[in-house]
């Protein structure tokens, strides 16, 4: 039973393990209080039982306008089996929920329980579906009523195990984070009294041993706990009258004096972030008290509370910030049960908690790039790469690595470890028996076997052969993409039928197909011999003579699913029903086992697969990074420029999250050429000619012939020329020169430019070539000459000849002519005189060398007289142009003496000697003549 908190208590009619047919064990009640009388409401879909359990929730919890009832009903599943439903009490019909999967293979039975406990969650006991080990009798379960699922909670420490009597009470109010349970009888045929009492407390996820009761319950399923005006009352019931006459129990709630409550029971944020939370804080106490909070947690985590004293009126409230720091490194999904609680000063035992849990959000990123980003290389080279993937999430994570363009260059591009084999065990997503002879029945569900036989049976009604199949049907999405499939098999667990009945099986051999079925579209509720999928050829035969595993070659049909719709059907058959053979039957488990041990005969398909081009990284760690190496090897066929490779990477964590990035193969040319001008720009005046020297280079890797070609941007074009147009066989690395040559117009302005581009190409490759460029600048004519004389001194004795070097630059901007003289300031003149005075058509910034020679006379009394000389150069074209230069000559006396040279000694101001020192070298730069030494 369960009341709406108003007018109406619902019930249940009830049934037992047997009685399922009919309507008779599908009832469904409303009690009206007021009128005192009963409705019958719709019939609940499935048979009622041992496990029934029912709880009322408003609309205002669920997020509807209309309230609801949820029901566990039926019992355990070796018996009729269990579901789980909700009523909408506004339309009065019932919808299917899933019941909790961590029980859908034994479901629920004596002690079964549902209660709402006031806000997302409603919980739940399973009940004594064991019946015999305690152990197997205390699961506890939460589901959540805002997305319908279901989570495992700690067991109730009820030492017998849940049974006859094990019941759930929510109270409310101050008591809003309490659920109160009783856990009935010990479990096992002729339960014994059970008189534990317990509380769970929700926002701790904890429980808790109260007072027990003052006798023990009864050994039937009547009994039940409730609350009402501050007590919960247990109605316990008939169990040995005689002795325990008393049936009603009540226990009063302690006085709490305060209430405490946080919202949101669950908060969670990403590492480094806070998480807040709303405490709420009441004085239920007829007293005005000073409250005192703290804060505790499981995983020792940084929280803090806006306050921690508070001053509470009676049946006032204060609300506190709980804030809790998310630490940087912890694991996604870790979560950290927190408790606060609120204790008055003047009185210790007025104290009370509530917990909430802060929790990691789990966050599933990666980064993916590739060093380096670019390289060059010729054809037929190998360029590595390096792809690095980091785990930039908070939980360990798998990873899928593949190249997403290879640059059209296919098996040339390769990731290091790339292909690799696996095999993966599925079960059926669905399965199904259907009969001949019962064409229109459906045997699926959670039914544990399914036949496979031929069967002629006198003692069956126009019965002239009866042919059994079964149905698998398996989903093949977990395969990867692109994958090839190896080997597949299907394995089923046979056992022959038992040899009761029409006819003793006595001879049991059993020759079974497996056929592939024509659509996926069956369903293992639906499915029968009527409207089944079409068989097709058969995959594979086998002699089946024992109770055990069996396997069947399916390769072809799942090779051709994967690559389709990725869900394949498979059919067992025997041939004995083919061929009207001899009478034998095989049950065969279904994907839901066997009551006594449903893992381990379960049907599965193994399917055996290679993925190419794949690269998986396992389990890496957040922050870890993992490198794979990558190979591109540039094809010969493959254009010169940059080509782009891109690798991709998929998380599992998240199959939706994919990234990728890139890297550049850049594809040099074996033709390559450079041009070079020296200078890059010169001048001249109207009517005069430039001249420029083109360097052309071969930077590639073979021989080449190379057209060169010239333009200008001048209009009218100034026409410039180049001596050779044309360089053969030019091997690798070296170059070839030219001159380029342009006149300055006649009629050209001052300061007008000319952009003169040289062009080489490669005879080679049509798309190879350089150029280079150089200006050419219309300027005012400008004449100026530059001498310089080497040394500025020398001596020498009477009758010696000295000579200088004598160097004549052009720095104007046209050719010019030039004489050279020399003259002195001694008297009598020693006569110097320049070898080569005339010097023609120097073109600008050329240099020209010519030699300064002086005697000096023989005469003793010149001893230390110097001559100052100076050489002067003159434009023939301009005698206002000219430049001198000053140099010095000293006669000096002859002195003879003897000079003894010892290595690694030296003359102040001489050079170290050493054993190739010589007279001439000794003086060398000193002024000094050595023929006077």
């Amino acid at each position: 039973m369960t009341w709406d908190q108003g007018n109406y208590i619902y019930t249940l009619f009830g049934g037992s393990y047997s009685d399922t047919s009919g309507d008779s064990r599908h009832y469904f009640w409303r009690y009206d209080i007021s009128s005192d009388s009963w409705e019958q409401l719709e019939n609940t879909p499935s048979g009622q039982g041992a496990g029934d359990a029912i709880t009322w929730v408003p609309g205002s919890a669920v997020g509807t306008s209309n309230d609801w009832v949820y029901a566990i009903v039926g019992s355990k599943v070796s018996e009729h089996g269990i579901a789980f439903y909700r009523y909408n009490i506004n339309t009065n019909n019932w919808q299917t929920l899933q019941y909790n999967p961590s029980w859908a293979t034994e479901g629920s039975d004596d002690g079964s329980s549902l209660v709402w406990a006031g806000g997302d969650y409603l919980y739940s006991l399973q009940g004594e579906h064991a019946e015999s080990d305690p152990a197997d009798d205390r699961a506890f379960a939460r589901f959540d009523i805002t997305d319908n699922s279901w989570t495992d909670l700690d067991d109730i420490p009820e030492e017998g195990g849940v049974g006859d009597g094990g019941s759930l009470a929510w109270a409310g109010g101050n008591y809003s984070n309490k659920v109160y349970a009783l856990g009935g009888g010990f479990v096992g045929r002729g339960e014994t009294p059970g008189d534990n009492f317990y509380v769970y407390d929700t926002s701790v996820d904890n429980w808790t041993q109260l007072q027990s009761l003052p006798y023990g319950m009864t050994g039937q399923n009547g009994p039940r706990l409730g609350y009402a005006d501050g007590s919960l009352y247990c109605w316990r019931g008939y169990y040995d009258a005689s002795n325990n006459p008393d049936v009603l129990m009540a226990y009063e709630l302690p006085a709490v004096g305060v209430s405490v409550s946080i919202s949101p029971s669950e908060n969670n944020a990403l590492n480094g972030e806070n998480v807040t939370f709303t405490v709420t804080v009441t004085n239920v106490d007829d007293e005005h008290h000073n409250f005192v909070l703290e804060n505790s947690d499981s995983l020792d985590w940084q929280m803090s509370l806006s306050e921690d004293n508070l001053s509470l009126d009676p049946d006032n409230s204060e609300n506190v910030v709980l804030e809790v720091a998310i630490p940087p490194a912890v694991s996604g999904g870790t979560e950290d049960t927190v408790t606060v609680t609120a204790t008055a000063q003047d009185n210790a035992e007025i104290s009370s908690s509530a917990g909430c849990t802060a929790g990691a959000q789990v966050d599933v990123d990666f980064n993916v790039w590739i060093t380096p980003f670019s390289q060059t290389g010729s054809r037929e080279d190998n360029l590595d790469y390096v792809v690095h993937v980091k785990n930039s999430g908070n939980v360990v994570d798998n990873y899928d690595l593949i190249i997403t363009d290879n640059a059209g260059w296919a098996d040339n591009v390769s990731l290091a470890g790339s292909g690799y084999s696996d095999a993966d065990n599925i079960f059926p997503s669905a399965d199904a028996g259907i009969c001949e002879y019962y064409p229109n029945t459906t045997k699926g569900g959670d039914n544990y076997n399914v036949y496979v036989g031929y069967e002629n049976n006198p003692y069956k009604p126009n019965c002239t052969g009866e042919d059994t199949r079964a149905l698998f049907k398996f989903d093949l999405s977990g395969i990867p993409d692109g994958a090839t499939i190896t080997g597949a098999t299907l394995n089923a667990h046979g056992d022959f039928s038992p040899s009761t009945g029409f006819p003793n099986y006595n001879d049991r051999i059993m020759l079974t197909d497996v056929q592939p079925l024509g659509s996926d579209s069956w369903g293992e509720n639906t499915v029968n011999w009527n409207n089944k999928p079409s068989f097709g050829s058969t995959l594979d035969s086998v002699l089946i003579d024992d109770n055990e595993y069996w396997s069947w070659n399916v390769k072809s049909a799942v090779q051709n699913e994967v690559s389709g719709d990725g869900v394949v059907s498979l059919g067992l058959l025997s041939e004995n029903a083919v061929s009207n053979q001899k009478n034998v039957t095989m049950w065969f488990h279904t994907k839901d086992g066997s009551p006594e041990n449903p893992d381990s005969v379960k049907p599965y398909l193994e399917v055996l697969y290679e993925v190419y081009d794949v690269v998986s990284l396992k389990n890496i760690s957040p922050g870890e990074n993992e490198n794979v190496a990558l190979n591109v090897t540039i094809p010969n066929s493959a254009a010169s420029g940059d080509h782009t490779v891109k690798v991709g990477a998929t998380s599992y964590g998240d199959d939706s999250l994919s990234k990728e990035n890139s890297c550049i193969a850049s594809v040099g040319s074996p033709t390559g050429v450079g041009v070079s001008i020296s200078p890059s720009e010169d001048n001249a005046p109207p009517g005069y000619g430039l001249n420029y020297e083109v360097t052309v280079t071969n930077t590639g890797s073979i021989s080449d012939n190379y057209d060169l070609s010239v333009v200008d941007n001048a209009v009218p074009s100034w026409n410039p020329t180049l001596d050779n147009s044309l360089f053969e066989d030019v091997p690798p690395g070296e170059n070839r020169n030219t001159v380029l040559r342009v006149t300055v117009p006649e009629n050209a302005n001052l300061g007008v430019e000319d952009n003169i581009i040289v062009t080489a190409s490669s005879q080679e490759n049509v798309e190879m070539d350089d150029n280079a460029s150089c200006i050419a600048l219309s300027a005012a004519l400008f004449r100026s000459v530059k001498i310089s004389v080497s040394p500025s001194y020398k001596a020498g004795s009477s009758g010696s000849s000295l000579d200088y070097s004598v160097k004549v630059k052009n720095r104007g901007n046209i050719p010019d002519n030039y004489e050279l003289e020399a003259s002195d300031d001694v008297f009598p003149s020693w006569d110097p005189t320049v070898v080569d005075n005339i010097f023609l058509n120097v073109v600008p910034e050329e240099e020209r060398v010519t030699t300064l020679n002086v005697v000096i006379p023989e005469n003793d009394n010149l001893r230390g007289i110097e001559d100052n000389i100076t050489t002067t150069v003159t434009s023939l074209e301009n005698d206002s142009v000219h430049d001198s230069a000053v140099c010095t000559a000293q006669a000096m006396d002859s002195i003879s003496m003897q000079l003894d040279l010892v290595a690694d000694w030296n003359l102040v101001g001489l050079p170290v000697v050493s054993d190739s020192t010589t007279k001439e070298n000794l003086f060398e730069g000193t002024g000094v003549d050595p023929l006077s030494v």
